[in-house]
């Protein structure tokens, strides 16, 4: 813009139209649904953003308040799944006689609890907390490799007689207790009749 145009001489009039435009957009509505409710068409809209400084920077600032306010709503909605919430149900009751006529309706309101969203939860707690909860994907990865090493401990001991399996757990809870103070304590496995 090498000289822009100054806001303030424009028509009264067509200033309002522009400022509505903003107003609408800043209120959620898309350019089309804002152009439909003020009458100004969108490109014509665009080039008085183009050409005029002062509502360049009411429409920036008109997104930067919607996207804040989408923002806080989305986290306001995954707070509420977060945290659970009551659902009201509305239900019709008809009453009939015995020609099957509707005498009378009752309504009824029923409440239904719904619990935390276990996923809510954890984007929740990645986004506020990462360092913490992104180690929550390492903590299952070592689960899952413990478990492997369990099952091939487990064929192991299949392998051996009650008496050596006794003494590799004794082995193993004197290592786990600190208690590994000399290398003698070696279980010969004979693999030849198994």
């Amino acid at each position: 813009m090498a000289n822009p145009a100054k806001w303030k001489d424009l028509d009264l009039k067509l200033q309002q139209e522009m400022v509505s435009f903003v107003e609408c957009i800043r209120a959620g509505m898309s350019c089309d649904e804002a152009a439909d409710a003020t009458g100004v068409n969108t490109p014509r809209f665009y080039r008085y953003v183009h050409k005029y400084p002062e509502l360049n920077e009411m429409y920036k600032k008109a997104w930067e308040i919607r996207r804040a306010i989408a923002v806080h709503e989305a986290e306001n909605a995954l707070l509420k799944r977060v945290r659970g919430y009551t659902k009201k149900k509305t239900r019709r009751i008809q009453h009939k006689d015995s020609n099957g006529n509707v005498v009378r309706e009752t309504v009824e309101q029923e409440a239904e609890e719904i619990g935390p969203d276990i996923k809510a939860i954890e984007i929740f707690l990645r986004a506020r907390v990462p360092e913490e909860w992104h180690a929550a994907h390492k903590t299952e990865t070592t689960v899952n490799v413990n478990q492997q090493a369990t099952v091939r401990v487990n064929k192991m001991l299949e392998i051996l007689d009650d008496n050596q399996a006794m003494e590799m757990a004794a082995l193993f809870l004197d290592k786990e207790n600190g208690q590994d103070d000399d290398n003698d304590d070696i279980i010969d496995v004979d693999h030849s009749d198994a």
